[in-house]
């Protein structure tokens, strides 16, 4: 299967569509745009007749996508497949972008890679000089853990490090919306050691993505660090479960850090049954950039948020992005 199988696709605001000679005007505008052009090599002086000749080329491949808004060409996207491995790219006309489109279509993109195509991996590639761009795709810090790993006061110690160093800083989580639908449901006060754990996981995970919508959550931060992005220097998410979280971020803002915290002598006092729901089976599978092991005190793992941190800026950061499917290992 190729993705134009599964075409046309419906974002909540997008359609994607196969590529045709009908996106010529689209094409021909975006050569001429600067900012569109600024990494791609500059402003491109082709004829239309030329132009064609490349929309034939790239309907002829069959992997790229047009974007609509509202009947309107503003964009393209692609997911190419070789050796079922899935490369995802992407370019919005300039007058559209900073609204969350991009980010839209690479959530969509991911969803129908893993779960429709079964691809073992996907990946993303970006400019090391596109300053702009990295502007907003440094401000994520994506941290994930088992149930009290360590993760939240992870975020907290890095959250400390960049406000005493002037910067604007905002915690965000993909539970967000559970625990506040829990509130109101179980009558609950917020309180850690009062948390209705299993409804948390009953409700993020039997109802609301089998349920309502699989990339609900996915939208959801998405649409949070769009809008954080505007007012906050650093954006931290301090409890990621699930590998197509970590994708949906990582691709939609392919500088985004990703660190993995274990606490490998903790006994955990979950049942069961919550040990082997997938949010604390699939979290250790993922790939991620840095490792952070709690073994000691909190001040210990203040003392290595912070050196990891400074580590993490004086390194050169990558220019692909590979997000692989996990392998969920049976107990």
């Amino acid at each position: 299967m190729r993705i134009l199988d599964f075409l046309p696709l419906h974002t909540q605001r997008l359609i994607l569509k196969q590529t045709s000679r009908d996106d010529i005007d689209l094409i021909l505008k975006m050569d001429k745009q600067e900012d569109t052009q600024m990494f791609l090599g500059g402003i491109k002086d082709k004829s239309r007749d030329e132009r064609i000749e490349f929309l034939d080329k790239k309907n002829n491949n069959g992997n790229s996508l047009t974007v609509m808004l509202d009947g309107v060409a503003i964009g393209f996207v692609g997911l190419k497949v070789i050796d079922n491995v899935g490369e995802i790219s992407y370019i919005f006309d300039s007058d559209y972008t900073g609204n969350g489109y991009a980010s839209e279509c690479v959530s969509k993109l991911i969803d129908i890679g893993f779960n429709e195509l079964m691809l073992d991996s996907i990946f993303a590639e970006s400019k090391e000089d596109n300053i702009a761009s990295r502007k907003v795709l440094e401000k994520n810090g994506f941290i994930g853990g088992k149930a009290n790993s360590g993760k939240d006061s992870s975020a907290e110690f890095i959250d400390e490090y960049y406000r005493s160093r002037g910067l604007d800083v905002v915690n965000i989580q993909i539970s967000f919306y559970i625990k506040m639908y829990a509130k109101e449901i179980a009558k609950w006060d917020g309180d850690n050691e009062t948390k209705p754990r299993q409804l948390l996981q009953d409700l993020g995970t039997e109802l609301i993505r089998k349920q309502i919508d699989e990339n609900f959550f996915i939208k959801r931060i998405l649409q949070d660090i769009d809008v954080y992005s505007r007012y906050f220097d650093i954006i931290t998410i301090s409890d990621g479960r699930l590998p197509e979280e970590f994708a949906a971020v990582k691709l939609a803002y392919p500088e985004t850090v990703t660190i993995h915290v274990t606490r490998p002598d903790y006994s955990s006092k979950l049942s069961k049954d919550q040990k082997a729901h997938l949010t604390e089976m699939l979290v250790d599978e993922i790939e991620y950039d840095y490792d952070i092991i709690n073994d000691g005190t909190l001040d210990d793992l203040q003392v290595k948020c912070i050196e990891l941190v400074q580590q993490i800026e004086k390194e050169t950061r990558f220019e692909r992005h590979v997000v692989k499917r996990p392998v969920v290992k049976e107990n």
